[in-house]
């Protein structure tokens, strides 16, 4: 959900910023056939959120295939689960249903400077953004799935500082 934070931050305020490192984050447009699906899977979601326990809540959600990678690194899966499990229900619910995909207009106007980092993994955003324009950059992320910076840390941090020096971004 960082990802459709940032995203929205750029949407309302373009000029903010110099430029804009997007990990796995949706920025592609819906046609009326998949914008109903994914309504129906938010729908599903936001009643997961509030009528499930937290445990529940938190298998479902990370049994997903994006997350298929993280669960295999045993001991990060299981920190990740504990630190999700202090959630508060009504709380995690309200930030979801504002930062629903169908809720959030397209990025229509991509970063530029952009560079946007995906796990290798993760076919649904390779696919994604093997769409995007070249006027962004795009990577991926080797052996990671959708949580590329809980996964890889080092090697996003690696990739983000080369695109930040190669933009002159960073010192």
């Amino acid at each position: 959900m960082g990802g459709r934070i940032a995203l929205e931050l750029y949407r309302r305020s373009p000029r903010s910023f110099c430029g804009a490192i997007i990990l796995s984050a949706y920025v592609g447009k819906m046609d009326a056939k998949e914008k109903a699906q994914r309504e129906y899977e938010e729908e599903r979601w936001k009643e997961k959120i509030l009528s499930s326990d937290p445990h529940a809540f938190l298998d479902a959600w990370y049994a997903q295939p994006l997350f298929a990678t993280l669960q295999q690194q045993n001991h990060l899966y299981k920190s990740i689960l504990e630190r999700r499990l202090t959630f508060q229900p009504n709380a995690l619910f309200a930030a979801y249903d504002e930062l629903r995909l169908t809720r959030l207009p397209p990025l229509d106007i991509l970063p530029c400077p952009g560079y946007f980092l995906y796990g290798s993994a993760d076919e649904k955003y390779a696919k994604l953004y093997s769409a995007l324009p070249d006027t962004v950059s795009v990577d991926s992320v080797p052996s990671c799935g959708h949580a590329i910076h809980l996964e890889a840390p080092t090697r996003c941090s690696q990739l983000m500082k080369q695109w930040m020096h190669k933009e002159r971004l960073w010192p």
